[in-house]
């Protein structure tokens, strides 16, 4: 759910509130994809949040902040997924991020809350999906490498990136191109920029790169997605 400034800092002091003396990060920013300001409670929900970002198979995503009502096992359950992907390929999902040991407690005895959103997922014609910190650091590089584009984007904040996306798609026409190449081909005080519209045009499904297997640098290549 998209949330103005104003909701996004009475999130982040019930958040606080909420944390009392347990350990665990409070986490805020603003979600260039999902177009929201967040809160988020720890950083497995932190680190799934800039996945999404960088997943080139998330057209978009919403963190829902309301309950869906679901049926559990003793009759109906109130529950809200951790995220709601519409991928690519046109699909939905419902997901649900968990530690490893949560998780393993879920497959052995289940829970109502994941009754209730299989069971919601399926009404909605999605599929739910269980995202555990283990598949989060399978996703190491992705996410670091989007942690840092993410960086860019945020410091970019204010400034219209869409002649600077005009600039990138220039270089990387029909051949890929290196980001060092992308960079030559302007003035060295353009490069921030040049470099949010890089991953701005990442996220858009515009441009390609492996940043799941690679770190990003400026020797990381740039394809032009090839559509249909």
């Amino acid at each position: 759910m998209s949330k103005p400034a104003k909701k996004w800092r009475t999130d982040l002091r019930v958040a606080i509130q909420k944390r009392g003396r347990r350990k665990y990060d409070v986490w805020t920013g603003f979600a260039p994809k999902g177009g929201f300001f967040f809160t988020l409670e720890g950083t497995p929900n932190c680190d799934h949040l800039i996945w999404m970002e960088g997943d080139p198979n998330i057209v978009n995503y919403t963190i829902p902040s309301e309950k869906f009502v679901g049926q559990g096992s003793e009759g109906p359950q109130g529950t809200i997924p951790d995220a709601i992907c519409i991928l690519r390929s046109g699909e939905i999902e419902w997901r649900e991020v968990k530690t490893e040991s949560e998780a393993a407690q879920i497959r052995e005895n289940g829970s109502d809350q994941v009754r209730a959103q299989i069971s919601l997922a399926e009404k909605y014609q999605a599929k739910w999906r269980l995202i555990t910190t283990t598949d989060l650091n399978k996703q190491r590089i992705l996410i670091q490498n989007w942690r840092e584009g993410l960086g860019y984007i945020w410091a970019a904040h204010g400034h219209d990136l869409a002649p600077f996306e005009h600039d990138v798609c220039f270089v990387v026409d029909k051949v890929p191109c290196t980001v060092s190449q992308v960079l030559a081909s302007y003035p060295p005080d353009r490069e921030p920029l040049l470099l949010a519209a890089i991953f701005r045009l990442l996220q858009k499904g515009v441009l390609d790169a492996n940043l799941s297997k690679k770190f990003f640098g400026y020797g990381t290549v740039l394809h032009p997605r090839i559509t249909g």
